[in-house]
């Protein structure tokens, strides 16, 4: 007998290969199935997301004891999972991963293959305990299929980090992360909020670095957690909610947030200015200008005006009118792997260049919309340096009117403290600081 998780969870996958859909957007729908229990939901999603995040080694091993010639969507997709289940899931037994995966093969493809199935789920069984000695033993190589990512992003990082240091960020860019969240201080306060949770034994845990930040301790649809449908939080990384602080606005002013979409920094900063003066949420699609309505809506801001504009474009009508402008740059998302496992196989090395052609002109153009003596901020949820640190330098050393400011002057006493020696700006990486990847700099217009 077919199992019912088991079975949405190869539908997804499947759909997410022909489609090259997104796992978010392809998940949600369908955890919604009323004849899903509680467990079968936290199984479908560890199984979907977890195959995602494993599927180079477990590509590789599929293609190590194939018969030769390529596997169906479904038979490629049932080892997946199978291999998924006896590799990393040690809850699960062997034997019930083999067998279920050979039912699965029945259904789909046939008793030919699932005695394939079978043959292959089996002799991975044997072979698991010595499975690193089978990996090509070259640095790269090996790294690339013990932690399951692309051989260039490893080649990436191992140009700026120890051997270790990037084992050791791959491993924790392998470990789904929890749920984040943050009061909405329009609406309610911290600890009234936390009362709710405890009130429905919601289990959390609070942030690294912030106190705003609450960790959900536990699989739970955030749309169920008390206060979500009037917009009593907001859902956000620890890091990303770093840089709201490093903005800094007050009530009053004009704020340019330049990539705007989805909007969850805006509405941060919406809170710092007690929902008064101006944010200008500035983004190039239309379908994400209507996320940031959306956001808007729930949570109950009114500063926030979106606008769908092309930010690489100057626009005269904003010259020298803001306070602060914030361009949290679109990137190459390399520190959020964590929470989008699938940002491994959708993005290619040579994406880099185009996106630092994109964040140059994009910071070219925006940093001509800011006051004398205001602030512009530059944030991206990555950890390459070109993109980050030697961006923002090859900016200033081009732009005499702007110098860098210390970010660590609007952030918590504890991440100064937590650094041995920094720089004005700041990096997160998810293995050192456990929250999202993210690179954030202030810099001051002079004159």
């Amino acid at each position: 007998m077919v199992d019912k998780a088991r079975n949405a969870a190869l539908k997804l996958l499947r759909d997410i290969d022909i489609k090259k859909a997104y796992i978010n957007l392809e998940i949600k729908p369908a955890l919604k199935d009323n004849s899903l229990s509680t467990l079968d939901r936290a199984f479908i999603t560890d199984m979907v997301y977890g195959v995602t995040r494993y599927r180079l080694t477990l590509d590789w091993l599929i293609k190590r004891y194939s018969r030769g010639g390529k596997a169906s969507p479904w038979i490629r997709n049932i080892l997946r999972m199978g291999m998924y289940q006896i590799l990393y899931m040690d809850r699960v037994p062997d034997f019930a991963a083999c067998d279920s995966s050979v039912e699965l093969a029945k259904k789909y493809a046939g008793q030919r293959e699932a005695g394939y199935v079978n043959a292959v789920l089996r002799r991975l069984i044997q072979e698991k305990d010595h499975l690193v000695s089978l990996f090509p033993q070259d640095t790269v190589s090996r790294i690339a299929l013990k932690y399951s990512f692309p051989e260039w992003m490893v080649r990436l990082w191992l140009n700026t980090m120890s051997e270790t240091s990037v084992e050791e960020l791959c491993a924790a860019q392998n470990i789904r992360p929890s749920l984040t969240i943050r009061a909405n201080e329009l609406k309610i306060s911290q600890d009234d909020l936390i009362k709710l949770l405890e009130q429905r034994s919601i289990m959390y845990s609070c942030g690294v670095y912030l106190p705003e930040a609450l960790n959900i301790e536990q699989n739970v649809d955030v749309e169920s957690l008390p206060g979500y449908d009037d917009g009593l939080f907001a859902v956000q990384d620890e890091a990303s909610m770093m840089v709201a602080h490093v903005v800094d606005p007050r009530p009053g002013q004009i704020i340019i947030d330049a990539c705007s979409a989805p909007g969850g920094k805006a509405v941060h900063m919406a809170q710092f200015m007690k929902d008064q003066g101006r944010i200008l949420s500035v983004d190039v699609y239309p379908h994400r200008i209507e996320l940031i309505k959306a956001q808007c809506a729930r949570l109950g801001v009114n500063c926030v005006e979106p606008v769908c504009y092309d930010s690489t474009i100057y626009n005269e009508d904003w010259y020298g009118v803001a306070d602060a402008v914030l361009i949290d740059a679109p990137c190459s998302a390399l520190g959020i792997i964590r929470h989008k496992p699938d940002i491994k196989w959708r993005r290619i090395e040579k994406d880099i260049g185009e996106l630092l052609q994109i964040q140059r002109q994009i910071l070219d153009t925006c940093s001509l919309y800011v006051k004398p003596r205001g602030a512009l901020i530059y944030s991206t949820c990555t950890i390459n340096p070109d993109e980050n640190q030697n961006m923002v330098n090859s900016f200033l050393n081009d732009h005499s009117d702007f110098i860098l400011d210390d970010v660590y002057q609007k952030l918590p006493h504890a991440l100064s403290a937590s650094r041995d020696s920094r720089d004005k700006w700041v990096q997160f990486y998810p293995n050192e600081d456990k929250i999202d990847g993210f690179f954030v700099a202030r810099m001051l217009k002079v004159r």
